[in-house]
């Protein structure tokens, strides 16, 4: 976390070879760099963005680099973590945790990918809207747009592990596919509940279809994947 709060990267061409190595930048930070990204790619000139609290600009940066830290410590955390278990799981457990795992990543991102390129982008440009609407002056706190952004995409990189919950629950024989397909109305209706929850709003329900579709697509995925990797047993 320090690293991408306190240094940059800076370049240095030795003829056609490029070289990268970290430098110290407190203002310049990697982290300062990658919210002036998010920044310009979500509101651009649309919202200004204000430091209502005395140390917000510095917990948002902080906020930035959290995250940055979390996603590239990953695989330490997992070797961690299975080196911990590892012992008390059994064959088929080990054997779940393999099948799931690089998908598990790739569907996290892609839900990242989902809220950084479809929801949050809809969602600032409603807030703004309503705002003008309003007759209200366009600005929102520093810390509070950070905290949407890494919220959202959060909340949904986890949304798009349904596949792969499903597929373990199911290998480890906790629950079926008939359940699974039994209840698929219930866990629809579920879905869209949740996109009703999360979505922008004042979208004539585009948003909240979107949502709610990708969602319930997860799901039916997710039985697909079970009833053709998982053994009844007899």
């Amino acid at each position: 976390m320090r690293f991408f709060f306190f240094f940059t990267l800076k370049k240095t061409d030795f003829g056609d070879f490029s070289l990268y190595y970290p430098y110290p930048s407190f203002f310049k930070s990697i982290s300062v760099q990658l919210f002036y990204s998010i920044r310009t790619h979500f509101v651009q000139n649309e919202f200004t963005l204000i430091n209502v609290g005395s140390f917000d600009t510095l917990v948002a940066v902080l906020y930035v680099s959290a995250l940055l830290a979390a996603i590239f410590s990953i695989p330490v955390w997992v070797y961690e973590i299975s080196a911990f278990v590892s012992p008390a799981l059994t064959k088929r457990e080990k054997r779940v945790i393999r099948l799931i795992a690089l998908p598990s990543i790739f569907l996290f991102l892609l839900g990242v990918f989902f809220a950084y390129e479809v929801v949050l982008p809809a969602l600032f440009k409603i807030l703004y809207l309503l705002t003008v609407a309003l007759g209200v002056e366009p600005t929102m706190s520093v810390r509070t747009f950070v905290s949407i952004v890494i919220v959202y995409m959060l909340a949904l990189g986890a949304s798009f592990e349904i596949p792969m919950v499903m597929l373990a629950l199911s290998y480890l024989r906790i629950v079926s596919y008939e359940t699974w397909k039994r209840n698929w109305r219930w866990v629809v209706l579920i879905c869209f509940f949740i996109a009703l929850l999360i979505s922008p709003g004042a979208t004539g329900g585009l948003m909240e279809t979107v949502i709610g579709l990708t969602l319930s697509s997860l799901y039916l995925l997710g039985l697909l994947l079970v009833k053709l990797l998982v053994k009844t047993p007899a």
